[in-house]
């Protein structure tokens, strides 16, 4: 997975940050994962702030870490992951 960071996230054009596929750490030490321009992260949270918060996303839908988890199962078990 690409990793870029937050000064190279910056002077990315548009249409490519609406394509991106990795993730980008910012200075403050967030960092955010994405797939198609989307936050989005099967194996784990797409949004980690600084201080521990996390969100889960999938195709651009917040969703909750449960069905975070139920996602990703379903994804191993039809041979997907």
């Amino acid at each position: 997975m690409k990793e870029i960071t937050e000064e190279e996230w910056d002077k990315l054009p548009e249409e490519e940050k609406n394509n991106f596929t990795g993730s980008v750490k910012w200075k403050h030490g967030s960092q955010f994962y994405y797939q198609n321009g989307q936050l989005h992260r099967i194996d784990g949270p797409a949004y980690i702030k600084s201080n521990d918060y996390k969100e889960y996303w999938i195709n651009g839908k917040q969703v909750s870490k449960e069905g975070q988890e139920l996602y990703y199962f379903l994804m191993k078990f039809k041979g997907l992951v």
